[in-house]
Protein backbone atom coordinates (compact mmCIF):
# COMPACT_ATOMS: atom_id res chain seq x y z
CA UNK A 1 0.00 0.00 0.00
CA UNK A 2 2.62 2.42 0.81
CA UNK A 3 4.32 1.48 -2.84
CA UNK A 4 1.64 1.94 -4.50
CA UNK A 5 0.72 5.49 -2.48
CA UNK A 6 5.09 6.53 -3.37
CA UNK A 7 4.43 5.78 -6.64
CA UNK A 8 1.32 8.07 -6.86
CA UNK A 9 2.89 10.83 -5.30
CA UNK A 10 5.81 10.14 -7.54
CA UNK A 11 4.18 10.21 -10.49
CA UNK A 12 2.06 13.37 -9.80
CA UNK A 13 5.44 15.31 -8.08
CA UNK A 14 6.68 14.71 -11.92
CA UNK A 15 3.55 15.77 -13.64
CA UNK A 16 3.87 19.23 -11.48
CA UNK A 17 7.96 19.15 -12.66
CA UNK A 18 7.07 18.97 -15.74
CA UNK A 19 3.78 21.17 -16.02
CA UNK A 20 5.99 24.04 -14.25
CA UNK A 21 8.44 23.81 -17.06
CA UNK A 22 5.81 23.85 -19.44
CA UNK A 23 5.11 27.25 -17.76
CA UNK A 24 7.91 28.44 -17.53
CA UNK A 25 9.21 27.74 -21.48
CA UNK A 26 5.56 29.45 -22.82
CA UNK A 27 6.18 32.29 -20.23
CA UNK A 28 9.25 32.81 -22.01
CA UNK A 29 8.15 32.50 -25.54
CA UNK A 30 5.20 35.37 -24.72
CA UNK A 31 7.65 37.60 -23.49
CA UNK A 32 10.05 36.78 -26.06
CA UNK A 33 7.06 37.27 -28.53
CA UNK A 34 6.14 40.51 -26.64
CA UNK A 35 10.18 41.94 -26.90
CA UNK A 36 10.16 41.36 -30.55
CA UNK A 37 6.79 42.52 -31.65
CA UNK A 38 8.06 46.10 -29.03
CA UNK A 39 11.17 45.99 -30.89
CA UNK A 40 9.30 45.62 -34.48
CA UNK A 41 7.13 48.75 -33.49
CA UNK A 42 10.11 50.69 -32.32
CA UNK A 43 12.25 50.04 -35.69
CA UNK A 44 8.56 50.63 -37.76
CA UNK A 45 8.23 53.67 -35.82
CA UNK A 46 11.98 54.55 -36.65
CA UNK A 47 12.05 53.92 -40.21
CA UNK A 48 8.34 55.67 -41.39
CA UNK A 49 9.51 59.09 -39.03
CA UNK A 50 13.18 58.47 -41.30
CA UNK A 51 11.46 57.86 -44.44
CA UNK A 52 9.06 60.85 -44.69
CA UNK A 53 11.13 63.85 -43.73
CA UNK A 54 13.87 62.14 -46.01
CA UNK A 55 14.35 64.13 -49.49
CA UNK A 56 13.24 61.04 -51.12
CA UNK A 57 9.69 61.58 -49.99
CA UNK A 58 9.93 65.04 -50.22
CA UNK A 59 10.59 65.04 -54.46
CA UNK A 60 7.82 62.42 -54.64
CA UNK A 61 5.61 64.68 -53.15
CA UNK A 62 6.64 67.26 -55.12
CA UNK A 63 6.02 65.04 -58.55
CA UNK A 64 2.77 64.46 -56.96
CA UNK A 65 1.18 67.81 -56.68
CA UNK A 66 -1.19 68.50 -59.16
CA UNK A 67 -2.51 65.11 -58.62
CA UNK A 68 -2.95 65.00 -55.36
CA UNK A 69 -5.61 68.14 -55.86
CA UNK A 70 -6.74 66.69 -59.18
CA UNK A 71 -7.67 63.14 -57.10
CA UNK A 72 -8.95 65.27 -53.72
CA UNK A 73 -11.59 67.49 -55.71
CA UNK A 74 -12.46 64.52 -57.51
CA UNK A 75 -13.30 62.47 -54.01
CA UNK A 76 -15.12 65.76 -52.83
CA UNK A 77 -17.16 65.61 -56.76
CA UNK A 78 -18.00 62.19 -55.52
CA UNK A 79 -18.76 62.75 -52.13
CA UNK A 80 -21.41 65.56 -53.18
CA UNK A 81 -22.83 63.05 -55.43
CA UNK A 82 -23.49 60.49 -52.47
CA UNK A 83 -24.45 62.81 -49.68
CA UNK A 84 -27.19 64.94 -51.77
CA UNK A 85 -29.48 61.72 -51.69
CA UNK A 86 -28.40 60.57 -48.19
CA UNK A 87 -31.40 62.06 -46.63
CA UNK A 88 -34.01 61.12 -48.78
CA UNK A 89 -37.70 60.39 -47.00
CA UNK A 90 -41.07 59.91 -48.96
CA UNK A 91 -43.28 61.46 -45.99
CA UNK A 92 -42.95 62.78 -42.53
CA UNK A 93 -45.41 61.56 -40.74
CA UNK A 94 -44.65 64.01 -37.34
CA UNK A 95 -43.57 62.55 -33.84
CA UNK A 96 -45.58 61.22 -31.39
CA UNK A 97 -44.73 60.31 -27.53
CA UNK A 98 -44.75 57.20 -26.82
CA UNK A 99 -46.02 55.42 -22.85
CA UNK A 100 -45.94 52.17 -21.55
CA UNK A 101 -48.54 52.46 -19.36
CA UNK A 102 -49.39 48.82 -18.32
CA UNK A 103 -49.94 47.05 -15.55
CA UNK A 104 -48.38 44.01 -16.03
CA UNK A 105 -44.47 43.87 -15.48
CA UNK A 106 -43.51 42.73 -18.67
CA UNK A 107 -39.91 42.07 -20.08
CA UNK A 108 -39.90 44.29 -23.43
CA UNK A 109 -36.65 44.69 -24.54
CA UNK A 110 -36.93 45.89 -28.06
CA UNK A 111 -40.13 48.41 -27.45
CA UNK A 112 -38.00 51.17 -27.29
CA UNK A 113 -37.11 50.91 -30.20
CA UNK A 114 -40.60 52.53 -31.35
CA UNK A 115 -39.08 55.48 -29.40
CA UNK A 116 -36.36 56.41 -31.74
CA UNK A 117 -37.95 55.15 -35.21
CA UNK A 118 -37.08 57.46 -38.20
CA UNK A 119 -38.67 59.08 -41.31
CA UNK A 120 -37.39 55.62 -43.05
CA UNK A 121 -38.99 53.00 -40.43
CA UNK A 122 -42.10 51.87 -40.37
CA UNK A 123 -43.32 49.65 -37.58
CA UNK A 124 -46.09 47.10 -39.43
CA UNK A 125 -47.76 43.81 -38.44
CA UNK A 126 -46.01 40.63 -39.18
CA UNK A 127 -47.72 39.99 -42.25
CA UNK A 128 -47.05 43.08 -43.61
CA UNK A 129 -43.32 42.59 -42.78
CA UNK A 130 -43.34 39.14 -44.37
CA UNK A 131 -45.22 40.66 -47.38
CA UNK A 132 -42.90 43.41 -47.96
CA UNK A 133 -39.81 40.75 -47.97
CA UNK A 134 -41.90 39.28 -51.55
CA UNK A 135 -43.29 42.24 -52.93
CA UNK A 136 -40.51 45.12 -51.38
CA UNK A 137 -41.11 47.71 -54.17
CA UNK A 138 -45.18 47.26 -53.88
CA UNK A 139 -44.96 47.58 -49.79
CA UNK A 140 -42.87 50.83 -50.14
CA UNK A 141 -44.71 52.87 -52.21
CA UNK A 142 -47.76 52.10 -50.08
CA UNK A 143 -46.56 52.16 -46.70
CA UNK A 144 -43.76 55.43 -47.32
CA UNK A 145 -46.04 57.36 -49.52
CA UNK A 146 -43.95 56.70 -52.59
CA UNK A 147 -45.86 57.84 -55.30
CA UNK A 148 -45.24 55.95 -58.91
CA UNK A 149 -45.27 58.91 -60.92
CA UNK A 150 -42.80 60.46 -63.55
CA UNK A 151 -41.58 62.93 -60.44
CA UNK A 152 -40.34 60.04 -58.61
CA UNK A 153 -39.45 58.34 -61.88
CA UNK A 154 -37.31 60.81 -62.01
CA UNK A 155 -35.68 61.69 -58.79
CA UNK A 156 -34.55 57.77 -58.60
CA UNK A 157 -32.77 58.10 -62.63
CA UNK A 158 -30.81 61.15 -61.15
CA UNK A 159 -30.23 58.55 -57.89
CA UNK A 160 -29.12 55.65 -59.63
CA UNK A 161 -27.18 58.50 -62.37
CA UNK A 162 -25.36 60.03 -59.76
CA UNK A 163 -24.36 56.99 -57.95
CA UNK A 164 -23.47 54.79 -60.45
CA UNK A 165 -21.18 57.93 -61.02
CA UNK A 166 -19.75 57.88 -57.56
CA UNK A 167 -19.44 54.34 -57.44
CA UNK A 168 -16.32 54.33 -61.05
CA UNK A 169 -15.36 57.16 -59.42
CA UNK A 170 -14.32 55.35 -56.29
CA UNK A 171 -13.04 52.52 -58.55
CA UNK A 172 -11.26 55.38 -60.48
CA UNK A 173 -9.64 56.65 -57.24
CA UNK A 174 -8.58 53.10 -55.89
CA UNK A 175 -6.74 52.20 -59.50
CA UNK A 176 -5.38 55.65 -59.29
CA UNK A 177 -3.58 55.31 -55.93
CA UNK A 178 -2.71 51.66 -57.15
CA UNK A 179 -0.70 52.96 -60.38
CA UNK A 180 1.05 55.39 -58.07
CA UNK A 181 2.69 52.51 -55.90
CA UNK A 182 3.68 50.85 -59.25
CA UNK A 183 4.96 54.06 -60.87
CA UNK A 184 6.91 55.52 -58.70
CA UNK A 185 8.04 52.70 -56.37
CA UNK A 186 11.43 53.41 -56.83
CA UNK A 187 11.01 56.56 -54.13
CA UNK A 188 8.46 54.22 -52.02
CA UNK A 189 10.14 51.48 -49.90
CA UNK A 190 8.69 48.27 -49.77
CA UNK A 191 7.64 48.18 -46.55
CA UNK A 192 5.70 51.48 -46.90
CA UNK A 193 4.25 49.66 -50.26
CA UNK A 194 3.01 46.85 -48.67
CA UNK A 195 1.69 47.69 -45.22
CA UNK A 196 1.46 51.55 -44.78
CA UNK A 197 -0.48 52.65 -47.85
CA UNK A 198 -2.75 54.48 -46.33
CA UNK A 199 -0.11 56.45 -43.99
CA UNK A 200 1.62 57.33 -47.23
CA UNK A 201 -1.11 58.71 -48.93
CA UNK A 202 -1.68 60.69 -46.12
CA UNK A 203 1.19 62.26 -45.12
CA UNK A 204 1.50 62.86 -49.34
CA UNK A 205 -2.05 64.73 -48.73
CA UNK A 206 -4.40 62.80 -50.66
CA UNK A 207 -8.28 62.91 -48.58
CA UNK A 208 -9.43 59.45 -47.74
CA UNK A 209 -11.55 57.56 -49.91
CA UNK A 210 -15.07 57.19 -48.25
CA UNK A 211 -15.72 53.26 -49.12
CA UNK A 212 -19.29 53.18 -47.03
CA UNK A 213 -22.24 52.75 -47.72
CA UNK A 214 -24.10 55.11 -45.58
CA UNK A 215 -25.32 57.48 -48.32
CA UNK A 216 -27.36 54.62 -49.55
CA UNK A 217 -31.40 55.41 -49.01
CA UNK A 218 -32.77 52.43 -46.97
CA UNK A 219 -36.31 51.61 -46.08
CA UNK A 220 -37.31 49.24 -43.24
CA UNK A 221 -40.37 47.40 -42.09
CA UNK A 222 -40.18 46.40 -39.05
CA UNK A 223 -42.38 44.02 -36.57
CA UNK A 224 -41.86 44.02 -32.39
CA UNK A 225 -44.12 41.65 -31.04
CA UNK A 226 -46.83 42.92 -27.99
CA UNK A 227 -44.30 42.00 -25.62
CA UNK A 228 -41.53 43.17 -27.20
CA UNK A 229 -39.53 39.51 -27.05
CA UNK A 230 -39.48 39.10 -30.51
CA UNK A 231 -39.21 40.83 -33.72
CA UNK A 232 -38.89 40.82 -37.84
CA UNK A 233 -37.56 43.53 -40.01
CA UNK A 234 -37.16 43.71 -43.82
CA UNK A 235 -34.74 46.51 -45.18
CA UNK A 236 -34.80 47.71 -48.98
CA UNK A 237 -31.66 48.95 -49.20
CA UNK A 238 -31.51 50.95 -52.55
CA UNK A 239 -28.03 50.25 -54.27
CA UNK A 240 -27.30 51.05 -57.60
CA UNK A 241 -29.42 47.28 -58.65
CA UNK A 242 -32.10 47.97 -56.70
CA UNK A 243 -32.85 51.50 -58.05
CA UNK A 244 -32.29 50.41 -61.16
CA UNK A 245 -34.79 47.42 -60.97
CA UNK A 246 -37.19 50.25 -58.86
CA UNK A 247 -37.05 52.36 -62.05
CA UNK A 248 -38.29 49.87 -64.17
CA UNK A 249 -41.05 49.00 -61.83
CA UNK A 250 -42.01 52.88 -61.56
CA UNK A 251 -41.56 53.02 -65.26
CA UNK A 252 -44.54 50.34 -65.80
CA UNK A 253 -46.71 51.84 -63.38
CA UNK A 254 -46.13 55.01 -65.18
CA UNK A 255 -46.69 53.19 -68.62
CA UNK A 256 -50.17 51.82 -67.44
CA UNK A 257 -51.49 55.34 -66.47
CA UNK A 258 -50.29 57.52 -68.59
CA UNK A 259 -52.51 58.00 -71.53
CA UNK A 260 -50.27 59.57 -74.04
CA UNK A 261 -47.73 57.16 -75.90
CA UNK A 262 -45.28 56.07 -73.49
CA UNK A 263 -41.86 56.72 -75.17
CA UNK A 264 -39.12 57.75 -73.22
CA UNK A 265 -35.70 55.98 -72.19
CA UNK A 266 -34.97 54.36 -68.84
CA UNK A 267 -31.47 55.35 -66.76
CA UNK A 268 -29.92 52.19 -66.85
CA UNK A 269 -26.47 50.73 -66.62
CA UNK A 270 -26.60 49.73 -70.59
CA UNK A 271 -28.00 52.78 -71.22
CA UNK A 272 -25.12 55.15 -69.31
CA UNK A 273 -22.63 52.95 -71.07
CA UNK A 274 -23.94 53.20 -74.42
CA UNK A 275 -24.10 57.18 -74.47
CA UNK A 276 -20.45 57.21 -73.20
CA UNK A 277 -19.92 54.90 -76.92
CA UNK A 278 -21.92 57.14 -78.80
CA UNK A 279 -20.06 59.95 -77.84
CA UNK A 280 -16.62 58.40 -77.78
CA UNK A 281 -16.00 58.15 -74.42
CA UNK A 282 -15.18 61.83 -74.92
CA UNK A 283 -16.31 64.90 -72.70
CA UNK A 284 -18.92 66.93 -75.23
CA UNK A 285 -17.84 70.10 -73.63
CA UNK A 286 -14.39 70.40 -73.36
CA UNK A 287 -13.14 67.54 -75.59
CA UNK A 288 -11.05 65.15 -72.88
CA UNK A 289 -11.73 61.64 -73.65
CA UNK A 290 -10.25 58.34 -71.47
CA UNK A 291 -7.27 58.70 -74.27
CA UNK A 292 -6.17 61.55 -72.88
CA UNK A 293 -6.32 60.48 -69.50
CA UNK A 294 -6.98 56.63 -69.05
CA UNK A 295 -8.27 57.32 -65.51
CA UNK A 296 -11.04 59.70 -66.02
CA UNK A 297 -14.55 60.31 -64.83
CA UNK A 298 -17.35 60.43 -67.10
CA UNK A 299 -20.74 61.07 -66.16
CA UNK A 300 -23.56 61.16 -68.18
CA UNK A 301 -25.82 64.86 -68.08
CA UNK A 302 -28.85 65.60 -69.30
CA UNK A 303 -28.83 68.62 -71.53
CA UNK A 304 -31.77 70.11 -70.16
CA UNK A 305 -31.82 69.00 -66.47
CA UNK A 306 -34.51 67.51 -65.21
CA UNK A 307 -35.32 70.09 -63.11
CA UNK A 308 -36.09 72.28 -65.91
CA UNK A 309 -38.34 70.01 -67.61
CA UNK A 310 -35.66 67.86 -68.80
CA UNK A 311 -36.57 63.87 -69.47
CA UNK A 312 -34.29 60.69 -69.72
CA UNK A 313 -33.91 60.46 -73.65
CA UNK A 314 -31.61 59.42 -76.04
CA UNK A 315 -30.92 62.57 -77.35
CA UNK A 316 -31.09 64.85 -74.13
CA UNK A 317 -28.38 62.80 -72.61
CA UNK A 318 -24.50 63.76 -73.34
CA UNK A 319 -21.02 62.46 -71.79
CA UNK A 320 -19.07 65.52 -69.91
CA UNK A 321 -16.03 64.91 -67.51
CA UNK A 322 -16.64 65.47 -63.80
CA UNK A 323 -14.55 68.51 -64.12
CA UNK A 324 -17.66 69.95 -66.91
CA UNK A 325 -20.63 68.50 -65.57
CA UNK A 326 -19.63 69.91 -61.82
CA UNK A 327 -19.43 73.41 -63.04
CA UNK A 328 -22.79 73.03 -64.99
CA UNK A 329 -24.58 71.68 -62.12
CA UNK A 330 -28.34 72.46 -63.05
CA UNK A 331 -27.24 75.25 -65.57
CA UNK A 332 -28.69 74.94 -69.25
CA UNK A 333 -25.47 74.82 -71.80
CA UNK A 334 -25.32 77.67 -74.70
Amino acid sequence: MDNRLFGIFFILTLLCYLLWGAIKILAIVVVSIMICFAIYLVVKTILERIYFNSTKFKKLKELLIENTVKCNELNEHLFELKSQFADYHSQDYGSSIYQDKSLYNYNRPLIGLLRNNTKNEHFCSLSVCRNAQNQPFKYLCKYFGVVPDKQTLELFESMFNDFSAAEEGKKILLQERQDILSKYKSYIPFFIRKFKKDLLFNKLGYSDIDISDYHIPKFSFIYISAAGNSSMTCDIVFDCNNLERFITYIDTKVAFSDTKAHQRTLMTKTLREAIKARDNFTCQKCGISILDEPHLLLEIDHIIPISKGGITTYNNLQTLCWCCNRKKGSKLLM
